[in-house]
């Protein structure tokens, strides 16, 4: 429906439709999209918008983004649009200073495009940045009515985001969350690790990476070559001090982690956090094993777990976990993700595979361990220095095929290698604390 009409991709590159044809349809600004506006400081520079839509893994990697804008142009206006709830984590971001949000699938509703299109150019933005770079983000950018309007080159421009993006940049960094600060380099703001470089051995940057190789079935996982599975994986650990989260903690969200903690008897104690649930069945590990995880850490440092669970068919996966725990875990409340952050900044530890509350504990600060098979623990595992990304076997095959395989990438992970992670970084935070 956007893309149809008479605008030539050279029009659409340079300036924006005005699209008035639609001014005069019914309703138009009876729904206006939400706007939350943070700011009455100096915010006399330029005016950039985020674009970053969903989903709230994507959305928390974008957040080093908005805070390196924020240091190195203090008097611009940022503002950041978000489908839905993905938007609760940003409310109150110090760096933020306009929110916006839209309903999910907006881009369904001619009328909710519409509204969006007006909202956003009350503010007046100069400058987007299209962190998502499909055509529904840079329609988005588009109808900003930014002139400036910043995407990716290459295969990282997908579907039409290049006819509507017209400053291209070749993203570069090993990790999404250094492929988008790579993007700011049109605004003079450089990142040293950008660059595609790698450690010595192939292991990424930006955090600890425990690979355990195999012959594959698929392909191989990089940094593992020459390994057998009994030997112990290579650990690299570097991320610079610039890349920060800074999301803020409301006090609301932090009473409901309290009181759960003073029901459960936990208040004061350390404890861990498993999350069994993912968006892609491919990328669960098996819940059994997380009950093995849990009486290895009740037996072996005697912390006890919480098992967590976001949507409802989730719940059985958490239940199970605490039946093999032999009573070491605990139920998690049904949580927001705001109240899921504030349990994950008290907790010592996090793990599960690559899903939204893993980077959510990542961002808060909690040490993670990142559970890896349908995914590259190098592009998207736990980031920072702080964390371990486990893989064995990546599964290859496109986004659908990765999406559809079964679980045994993940089942090559064995408890063994989680259990001797967690080992690792209870060890390391005793050696901090002592």
């Amino acid at each position: 429906m956007l893309l149809s009409g008479p605008f030539s991709p050279a029009q659409i590159r340079s300036e924006p439709a005005t699209l008035e044809a639609w001014e005069g349809a019914n309703g138009m600004d009876a729904l206006r999209p939400t706007l939350s506006v943070n700011s009455s400081l100096d915010r006399s520079g330029p005016r950039i918008l985020i674009v970053r839509t969903s989903a709230i893994g994507d959305v928390i990697h974008g957040i080093p983004v908005l805070c390196a804008l924020r240091d190195a142009i203090p008097n611009a206006f940022i503002g950041w649009i978000v489908e839905g709830q993905m938007g609760d984590l940003l409310e109150g971001h110090p760096a933020l200073d306009a929110l916006v949000r839209v309903r999910r699938r907006f881009w369904k509703s001619p009328g909710e495009v519409w509204r969006m299109r007006r909202r956003l150019r009350e503010l007046q933005f100069d400058t987007t940045i299209d962190l998502q770079c499909l055509t529904k983000s840079a329609v988005v950018a588009w109808l900003s009515g930014a002139r400036r309007r910043i995407g990716k080159a290459g295969a990282d421009g997908r579907e039409l985001s290049q006819w509507f993006n017209n400053e291209l940049v070749a993203a570069g960094g090993t990790h999404v969350i250094e492929h988008y600060l790579s993007m700011l380099r049109p605004l003079g703001i450089e990142f040293p690790f950008v660059a595609g470089l790698c450690e010595a051995g192939g292991v990424p940057r930006g955090g600890q990476a425990h690979f355990a190789a195999k012959t594959p079935q698929n392909e191989p996982v990089p940094g593992g070559l020459g390994q057998s599975a009994s030997e112990t994986p290579p650990t690299i650990s570097t991320t610079p001090p610039t890349v920060r989260f800074d999301l803020p903690e409301h006090e609301a969200d932090a009473r409901v982690a309290e009181q759960f903690l003073r029901d459960r008897g936990l208040t004061g104690r350390r404890f861990v956090l498993l999350n069994p649930g993912a968006g892609w069945p491919s990328k669960m590990w098996p819940t059994a094993r997380y009950g093995g995880v849990a009486r290895h850490l009740g037996r072996e440092h005697g912390m006890p777990t919480v098992a967590l669970w976001g949507t409802p068919d989730e719940r059985p996966l958490a239940e199970r976990i605490v039946e093999t725990s032999a009573r070491n875990a605990h139920l998690a409340p049904p949580t927001t993700m705001r109240e899921l952050a504030a349990l994950c900044r008290r907790a010592a530890l996090f793990v599960g595979s690559d899903t939204g509350p893993l980077h959510l504990a990542v961002a808060v600060g909690t040490p993670a361990i990142s559970l890896h098979g349908p995914s590259r623990a190098e592009w998207c595992g736990a980031y920072g220095p702080r964390n371990i990304r486990l893989q064995v076997r990546y599964e290859a095959g496109s986004s659908i095929e990765r999406r559809t395989a079964d679980d045994s990438a993940m089942q090559e992970i064995t408890i063994k290698m989680v259990t001797t992670a967690c080992d690792e970084l209870l060890t390391q935070q005793t050696r901090r604390v002592g």
